[in-house]
């Protein structure tokens, strides 16, 4: 799973956050509607009780994806020799015998995926763009990053000859003659430093080359900011999850803020912003925190601790609420608006909605309607339920009469206790 804030940081915006009311909600590229990323390759749906994930090609045997990203290129160092190791982390996918051999790796590290080759020009075949992830919250026990810019201009020149157009080196390629689409910048670990520097100069070597960045909703990213601002980063899969402050589904909600950013700051100002969600609940599990604290600092204390119990959402929205984001985010924002990336693909296919599609397939068939879908009323206030609500309780507490609740919030039952989690609009 991709990373979770640090408890320090989460801390932090708990503090500043757990009394205040939220706030109001306001080349080819993506579809005019928008389009669907799917990242592959990690495979944590049986950990959830959901089947195994399928093979790459799989999931691009119908329009639903148009994007498809595998996970991780987790680990990269470049040797005395000027030369670079890697690793390459796809869980169950790394030796099955099916998408990669197994056993022997090249002599850089990676290892022989025959079966990916074959899947990645399937997919292409079928009109979508076949990325690679690099980094992740697991690096390998080579680790990553980069050291300066002279670092990562060199290592695109590697980057370039392993999965790009440069088949010089075809003893190297762990994908064979498979040429990839793009890359995707996944930095959950090290410094900023180089990664500037390497968009600039894949760019430079491989102009059609798609390069992307996942970074996390707190501004600024603590990786990948620089990267953004002075290099050239053209779809962003930002990650809307696992950051409670920003998260989709919290009255923080900060896709305005990136967007003005994209539009006045970035280095390549037509980039696309794509809102990142988990495609089930176990991709981004909440987390419940007990905190003890003195409200005056004494040693030994003279005043009784304050005992706080706070659920932490870890950003799951099931498919009612991502319509509802998806109608808000294009608002005001169709310049910048690229689509929803899903992590992941074992479970974005089978967590079945209310409607008997996959939460993959009904938010794509959402994305299609564009501009002319009709839109779900606008919130000027959200409220994200807690364990036990009903609507009479949040009618109550909130002052908002049931049958606008009801009215404004077609989706829920008021008969029953509210799922935990779930995003209301208090209009």
């Amino acid at each position: 799973m991709r990373s979770r804030q640090s408890i320090l940081s989460v801390l932090l915006l708990l503090f500043t956050n757990v009394f205040a009311d939220p706030p109001n909600l306001a080349r080819r590229g993506p579809s005019s509607g928008g389009s669907l990323a799917l990242y592959w390759g990690q495979n944590p749906g049986p950990s959830q009780g959901y089947k195994s994930e399928g093979s790459l090609a799989s999931y691009c045997q119908d329009s639903t994806v148009d994007i498809i990203i595998i996970s991780f290129l987790n680990g990269w160092r470049r040797k005395s020799d000027g030369s670079y190791q890697m690793a390459m982390n796809l869980a169950v996918h790394t030796g099955d015998g099916k998408s990669c051999n197994g056993g022997a790796l090249l002599s850089n590290g990676l290892p022989k995926c025959p079966g990916l080759e074959a899947d990645i020009k399937t997919c292409q075949a079928k009109g979508k763009k076949v990325l690679i992830a690099l980094g992740g919250s697991i690096p390998d026990g080579i680790n990553y990053g980069l050291a300066s810019d002279a670092d990562g201009k060199a290592f695109a020149t590697a980057f370039n000859q392993v999965f790009l157009g440069d088949k010089s080196k075809p003893n190297l390629r762990p994908f064979g003659t498979a040429v990839l689409d793009g890359l995707d910048l996944d930095i959950e670990q090290g410094s900023s430093k180089g990664y500037a520097a390497f968009t600039l100069a894949i760019k430079k070597l491989s102009p059609s080359t798609i390069v992307a960045a996942a970074p996390q909703c707190p501004i600024p990213d603590r990786y990948l900011q620089d990267a953004m601002v002075r290099g050239r980063v053209e779809y962003i899969f930002m990650q809307f999850y696992n950051n409670p402050g920003c998260a989709a589904v919290s009255g923080g909600y900060n896709y305005k803020d990136w967007a003005n950013l994209v539009r006045t700051k970035f280095g390549y100002r037509s980039a696309k912003l794509f809102v990142g969600l988990p495609s089930s609940p176990g991709d981004a599990p909440a987390v419940t925190l007990h905190l003890h604290f003195h409200p005056t600092y004494s040693d030994p204390p003279t005043t009784p601790a304050l005992r706080i119990t706070h659920c932490l959402q870890g950003g799951y929205a099931n498919i009612a609420q991502i319509k509802h984001i998806i109608d808000i985010t294009r608002s005001g924002n169709s310049d910048v608006f690229g689509g929803i990336a899903f992590w992941e693909a074992s479970t974005a296919f089978l967590n079945k909605q209310s409607d008997g599609q996959g939460i993959a397939q009904g938010t794509k068939k959402y994305l299609s309607k564009g501009s002319t879908g009709k839109a779900t009323p606008r919130c000027t206030k959200i409220y994200v339920t807690k364990s036990g609500d009903k609507c009479s309780k949040i009618s109550k507490k909130k002052k908002v009469s049931k049958q606008n609740l009801a009215k404004w919030n077609p989706r829920i039952d008021c008969i029953k206790s509210l799922p935990t989690g779930h995003t209301i609009c208090l209009r």
